[in-house]
């Protein structure tokens, strides 16, 4: 097992366990571009209640959690996409 795993699950709730591990990183940078990746490749249809998906990532050699927020750039550019194909679908 590498350092850093990575978890991330919809709507708020985690689904149990397991299913919502992405998988384990030597690098914290790898183990948040991965959270950014799965954030960005949720399905369109899901996106807009994207304000309640949750992710976590966990130190194994410090045996904590590790804060990360999503920047706010990944944030701003999944709306903007939204938007432009919800508008796109009404013309």
């Amino acid at each position: 097992m590498k350092r850093y795993l990575a978890f991330y699950g919809m709507n708020y709730y985690p689904c149990g366990g397991m299913d919502d591990f992405i998988g384990d990183f030597d690098s914290l940078e790898a183990c948040k571009n991965a959270i950014i990746s799965r954030y960005n490749s949720v399905d369109r249809l899901d996106r807009g209640t994207r304000q309640d998906n949750w992710h976590q990532i966990w130190d194994t050699k410090e045996n904590k959690e590790v804060i990360f927020k999503i920047p706010e750039k990944a944030i701003k550019q999944h709306w903007s996409e939204w938007y432009k194909e919800t508008i796109a679908k009404k013309t």
